[in-house]
């Protein structure tokens, strides 16, 4: 992270989720101390919890990098800010959310602290969680109030619908779980590990104001461990795509979609460099895989625009701008939504047999789709 140093005092941008390289920005640090809070929202109505993470900007004495290891430089304390949210349909205040026993009309978030990795700022941070099941249409309203200073900041944002089915193999039914049969059509199950074969391609839909959309391949498996009989722990590995926007769209079929395309040889090599950085645990007997699913996720122009703000400067002024899409750019940082479609298939046997034969995974002890061992090429 960047400091700025100004009459032996530091200012430090405690930026959660992205660090802005910078030279230049919109604070004056010669002027009075303002509060100014720095938010990563990104509220996704197909999740269980909805996070939000709002940290300080601080000054201090002293060296910036030790200040930002003290939870307290960069965590506003538990109950020192109310988060409300809010939803409007016409310009009518409507139900927010939905819970078991009813719509609310205004969802509060608590607060939580979480264990991060050790990085340049404290590993706990505090996050605000609410568990309200939220609308895919309408505009919703963020508000975060200081109780100690009655400082309020404000950003409004329109939720996005659900991205849609394809309905194009593999985002075509049947889902998880399919048990074999010879009968079946062989589009029932998902198979990449041929390596001989064109490369594969998984089209996607855009969402109903949705800009950015992206793509990823969770193929799941689990680890037969020492120990208790049956002992098994589940884990998967993510293969995830370049978002593209809406004008990086095909026409296929008379149909626009999104063309998410690899090769057999990439996907493996992904897979094992990841298998490569977590080994093989203490008493592991084998791994199988058994699950692949498709994850489709599309967000908002504002949250494209964001990730530009965010990038790496190449210029060699490194000037940069600080994002912001609150209210009078009274806080830094980010609320917007996005959305996404998540189906499971079952993987083809000669697909689960490639985990086991394939020379990038198969050091690491991965069964055929019979259970049985078999050795690298």
């Amino acid at each position: 992270m960047k400091s700025f140093l100004h009459k032996g005092t530091y200012i430090v941008l405690a930026l959660v989720a992205f660090i802005f390289n910078s030279c230049k920005n919109d604070l004056k640090i010669t002027a009075p101390y303002k509060e100014i809070p720095y938010v990563y929202a990104i509220l996704t109505p197909q999740e269980k919890m909805q996070m939000i993470r709002i940290n300080k900007v601080f000054l201090g004495e002293g060296d910036a990098n030790q200040m930002a290891k003290i939870a307290d430089s960069s965590n506003y304390s538990s109950g020192e800010l109310t988060v409300k949210l809010e939803r409007f349909f016409n310009g009518v205040k409507v139900a927010a959310a939905s819970t078991p026993t009813g719509d609310v009309m205004e969802v509060f978030f608590r607060d939580s602290v979480i264990e991060t990795l050790p990085g340049a700022f404290s590993t706990k941070q505090r996050v605000y969680l609410a568990n309200e099941k939220l609308f895919s249409f309408g505009l919703y309203k963020l508000t975060i109030k200081n109780n100690k200073t009655g400082n309020e900041f404000t950003a409004s944002t329109s939720a996005i619908d659900s991205v849609p089915l394809s309905l194009l193999p593999p985002m075509a039914p049947p889902y998880y779980p399919v048990p074999y049969s010879a009968s079946n059509p062989p589009f029932y199950y998902v198979n990449y590990g041929n390596l001989n074969a064109p490369p594969y391609t998984v089209r996607t839909k855009a969402a109903s104001g949705g800009f950015l959309h992206d793509l990823t391949i969770r193929v799941h498996y689990y680890d037969s461990m020492s120990g208790a009989p049956n002992y098994k722990t589940n884990n998967y590995l993510d293969y995830v795509f370049n978002p593209q926007q809406l004008k990086d769209q095909v026409n296929f079929s008379n149909n626009l979609y999104f063309n998410f395309s690899f090769t057999a040889s990439s996907l493996f090599l992904e897979l094992g460099n990841m298998m490569a950085k977590r080994g093989n645990p203490f008493g592991l007997i084998g791994r199988k895989t058994y699950r692949i699913d498709f994850i489709s996720y599309a967000a908002t122009q504002d949250y494209y625009d964001y990730l530009q703000f965010a990038a790496p400067s190449l210029s060699l002024s490194q000037e940069k701008i600080l994002y912001s899409n609150f209210d009078k750019k009274a806080a830094l940082g980010l609320f917007t939504f996005r959305t996404r479609c998540h189906i499971a298939k079952e993987m083809d046997n000669l697909f689960v047999d490639a985990f086991a034969t394939n020379p990038n995974t198969c050091r690491f002890k991965f069964y055929e789709s019979d259970l049985e061992p078999a050795s690298c090429p």
